[in-house]
């Protein structure tokens, strides 16, 4: 039989980090998907090794790591995309009856694999060609992603030290604590009784109590957390970061330095940003 590169089974073994690493970008440190890479590939390396010195064969160990890959890291996505079907009273979508299809199917590509011979060559490489394109499509996004973020953060670190407003000297002035609580996702307790028949006066009024002013029938500026708290911490919109840098920048870089030096960020209300 022809020999090819068995590279399917790594590519496969990749292709769920990369989905989930582009999915959360932005979101996770860079050390985390790479404990979990870590992890993974050596899982995947014994078990290669061992499949070897069951069937004497490479090709056969590949193409069974690469479907029972696919297998094991699809099954929980299956099961919640079909776990409220059912025929008549009977609930087709549980463990029960999902873990032994997959064990069937299984069995099957593993039978097809050890039997039939002439087929090794043409999964193998077909294997490798979709492994190839499914790993390509998320890393394509995030090298995106981090080229802008590095396009993102030189863009800040050029901003003139002349353009940023000092501040004064404070160390005898003796401000108030101010604490700024954002229950984030939770509704004004107005809609909680409209849509919900819920009553949260019980906890609005502890608020009140405790000497906390409860902003009624408020709305956030935007629907999602990053936008909303760069945008109030700031007390400014973020019409300037689409114009900067387009309408279809997935990178938060601008954000997180809104929401983390909130100062900083208002003195210079980002103008080397807004020039570029």
């Amino acid at each position: 039989m022809k020999r090819t590169k068995l590279v399917h089974p790594f590519l496969f073994a990749l292709y769920p980090i990369l989905s989930m690493v582009n999915v959360n970008i932005g979101q996770v440190e860079a050390v985390e998907p790479l404990r979990i890479t870590l992890i993974v590939l050596t899982s995947l390396v014994i078990l290669l090794l061992i499949l070897k010195l069951i069937t004497n064969s490479w090709d056969i160990a590949a193409l069974i790591c690469s479907f029972g890959l696919l297998l094991f890291f699809s099954y929980g996505q299956v099961y919640l995309e079909v776990k409220e079907w059912a025929f008549g009273t009977l609930l087709v979508g549980r463990h029960r009856f999902l873990g032994p299809l997959w064990l069937l199917l299984m069995l099957t590509w593993t039978y097809i694999v050890l039997i039939k011979h002439k087929w090794r060559y043409s999964l193998t490489i077909g294997l490798n060609i979709i492994s190839t394109v499914a790993v390509l499509i998320p890393l394509v996004s995030i090298i995106t992603y981090v080229s802008q973020e590095f396009r993102i953060e030189q863009s800040s670190m050029d901003v003139e030290v002349s353009e940023l407003e000092l501040p004064m000297e404070t160390s005898d002035i003796r401000f108030p604590d101010i604490y700024y609580i954002i229950v984030d996702g939770y509704a004004r307790d107005d809609i909680l009784l409209d849509l919900y028949d819920y009553d949260n006066s019980e906890f609005i009024n502890f608020l009140q109590d405790m000497g906390f002013y409860i902003a009624t029938e408020s709305r956030s500026n935007y629907n999602q957390s990053d936008l909303s708290l760069a945008s109030s911490l700031n007390m400014t919109y973020l019409d300037f970061i689409p114009k900067s840098y387009g309408v279809n920048l997935r990178n938060k870089a601008p954000l997180r330095e809104m929401i983390n030096n909130v100062d900083s960020t208002r003195k210079c209300n980002f103008e080397g940003w807004n020039k570029r």
